[in-house]
């Protein structure tokens, strides 16, 4: 059995958390320590770490925001 291989679409997901600077900000607020840079470095890498996609999904229930995984997993 082949391992599962994946990326994320980030840029997309940033995007709809309004960009790298909101979303930082945002993620700040409740409690994540995060830079934009940091935010950067998802989008070229294609990966988010778990802890910080466990904290966007946080993000995305305070703000009554539809957030669903699928959406940004892309099969390799």
């Amino acid at each position: 059995m082949e391992p599962l291989t994946f990326e994320m679409d980030s840029k997309k997901l940033v995007k709809e958390f309004g960009g790298m600077r909101r979303l930082s900000r945002e993620l700040k607020e409740i409690g994540v320590q995060i830079s934009d840079n940091a935010i950067s470095r998802w989008i070229s890498r294609k990966r988010i770490p778990s802890n910080h996609l466990a904290a966007i999904a946080l993000l995305a229930v305070k703000k009554q925001q539809r957030f669903n995984l699928e959406e940004y997993v892309i099969k390799l």
